[in-house]
C-alpha cells in the first residue's frame, strides 16, 4: 500500500510540475472561426516526422474548455476518442456540454486535440512498410 501512495503522489507532484517553454504553442494563430463556442482554440507545432525531431513541422489544432472554478483547479483532463478519423477539439467541446459531470467542469480543463489528417490538423506522414524503422 506503501509503495502505491507513494507512487501516486509522487505523479500528483510531477503533474503540477512546469512543462517548460510555450513556445511550441502558436498563441497568435488562433483558429476561432471554427472553434466551439464553449473553447479556446489554437495550434501547437510537432515534428512532421518524430525520427526527425528537429526537421519540419506541422499544426496540430487543439482546444482548452477551461475548469468552471479556476480557484479549484485540480489540471487538465485531455481526451481521446480513438479513430479511425476522429476530430477531438468536436468530440471534447460536445463531451463538455452534455456529458461529462458538473464535478469534473469545475475542477479540471477538458483538451482535445484534431490527430493528424483529421479536423484542422496537418496531415500525417504516411511511410511504406519498407519506409519505417524495425
Amino acid at each position: 500500500m506503501y509503495k502505491l501512495m507513494s507512487g501516486l503522489l509522487t505523479c500528483l507532484v510531477l503533474a503540477g510540475c512546469g512543462g517548460g517553454s510555450d513556445d511550441q504553442f502558436s498563441k497568435n494563430n488562433y483558429a476561432t472561426q471554427s472553434c466551439p463556442s464553449n473553447m479556446t482554440c489554437g495550434f501547437m507545432k510537432a515534428p512532421k516526422d518524430y525520427n526527425n525531431p528537429n526537421g519540419e513541422q506541422v499544426d496540430i489544432y487543439y482546444g482548452v474548455h477551461k475548469a468552471l472554478d479556476p480557484a479549484n483547479r485540480i489540471g487538465s483532463l485531455i481526451l481521446n476518442f480513438g479513430g479511425p478519423s476522429a476530430e477531438a477539439v468536436v468530440g471534447a467541446s460536445k463531451m463538455a456540454t452534455y456529458a461529462l459531470p458538473q464535478e469534473i467542469l469545475n475542477r479540471f480543463d477538458i483538451v482535445g486535440m484534431d490527430p493528424r489528417g483529421t479536423g484542422q490538423s496537418a496531415n500525417g506522414l504516411c511511410s511504406s512498410e519498407k519506409q519505417r524503422p524495425r
